[in-house]
């Protein structure tokens, strides 16, 4: 249980990593003006969202022959 959770962590840690890095291009693409950390943050959250989607082709859809396990085993592969 441990190892899943550690591995979470640092999934999360990498992804925060992108979205930073992403969110500081964004800064200087505006010409670093202050005052849009925020605006620029969640720009690069839905941006690093959109590219994961489409490197995992797509948002998947369960329809209701699909069970909980199946969707659980999933999303830790």
């Amino acid at each position: 249980m441990t190892e899943h959770r550690d591995a979470g962590t640092l999934v999360r840690q990498i992804e925060e990593e992108h979205i930073a890095r992403l969110a500081y291009a964004i800064y200087e693409s505006r010409g670093r003006a202050d005052g849009h950390a925020d605006d620029d943050w969640f720009r690069a959250a839905s941006e690093y969202a959109a590219r994961r989607l489409r490197r995992l082709g797509g948002v998947r859809r369960y329809g209701p022959t699909s069970s909980f396990a199946d969707r659980v085993r999933e999303a830790l592969e």
